[in-house]
């Protein structure tokens, strides 16, 4: 679905175990049309995990495995980097909850792919994908949020 290369390896993903995992469900992926057509549902649920936080339905606890991650949502493959929606614009964002992130946000490869995912995500085959579903988007706490890109539909 998503033509990007990942920032992150899955195997730091599978060590670390914090993403789809959630303390408000706000943090759900939300589907866009072509997600809930691959999935066959309109919304990701959450579950109880063994520790009380709330855990996405597809994660397979145990061994911290995502059981539809070949068609997993695009918000999910674009983690831990986000489209937010805000005053009416589409902003390309990074989540600092992700310690990947959190230490690596200040370095010259994380500068680098963040302007390549700009990009990236400006293609014709990548910008389709939420162009025409901006209302899908939705805000999440600032505080955890850096802002890569502001506007990102308005510099096409």
């Amino acid at each position: 679905m998503l033509n990007i290369k990942q920032y992150l390896n899955s195997e730091f993903c599978l060590e670390c175990k914090e993403c789809c995992r959630f303390e408000a469900d706000i943090w759900l992926p939300h589907l866009l049309k072509a997600d809930e057509k691959a999935l066959g549902i309109a919304c990701v649920k959450a579950k109880k995990s063994s520790e009380s936080s709330l855990i996405c339905k597809f994660l397979e606890e145990a061994e911290h495995k995502c059981r539809v991650y070949e068609r997993r949502p695009f918000e999910c493959a674009l983690y831990p980097f986000l489209l937010v929606r805000r005053n009416g614009d589409l902003d390309l964002v990074v989540h600092l909850g992700c310690p990947y992130i959190l230490n690596n946000v200040n370095t010259k490869e994380f500068e680098q792919y963040a302007e390549y995912l700009s990009q990236a995500l400006l293609e014709p085959d990548n910008f389709k994908l939420y162009a025409q579903e901006q209302d899908k988007f939705h805000s999440y706490p600032d505080v955890e949020l850096f802002l890569i890109k502001k506007n990102l539909l308005s510099n096409r």
